[in-house]
């Protein structure tokens, strides 16, 4: 299977794991089914403003069922301390459910941030 996409509209399963919002504290992102895409996958994190003394870090998680969740290996963007930041990051999952998570940490304050995952449909 080639994962080159000519067509990225068309080709490509992307799904939003976490909207755009403004969060205070730890948050687990929407789950997303990836049963009709297949092969390398990827995952953008954007944030926009970090509060004084926050950290910021993401990291792409997979389930078999969408209940119990592990941590993909290499799945980890670098932590943040400022804003703006965009990262990209690709991963290969085993199980048919992904989703972002973003831990908080080292102070009080608010970050506003997006992420989102994807992959190559399956071809025939």
């Amino acid at each position: 299977m080639s994962t080159k996409i000519h067509d990225f509209a068309s080709q490509a399963r992307l799904r939003t794991s976490l909207p755009p919002q403004t969060i205070t504290s730890s948050v687990q992102g929407d789950s997303i089914d990836m049963q009709t895409a297949d092969g390398p996958c990827f995952a953008i994190q954007v944030i926009g403003t970090v509060a004084d003394d926050l950290t910021v870090t993401g990291k792409i998680q997979e389930s078999a069922d969408a209940g119990s969740w592990t941590d993909i290996p290499g799945a980890t963007f670098a932590a943040v301390t400022e804003g703006p930041n965009t990262q990209t990051l690709r991963f290969d999952r085993s199980l048919r459910f992904v989703r972002y998570v973003v831990t908080i940490s080292g102070g009080s304050g608010n970050v506003t941030l997006f992420a989102a995952i994807g992959q190559q449909y399956k071809t025939i």
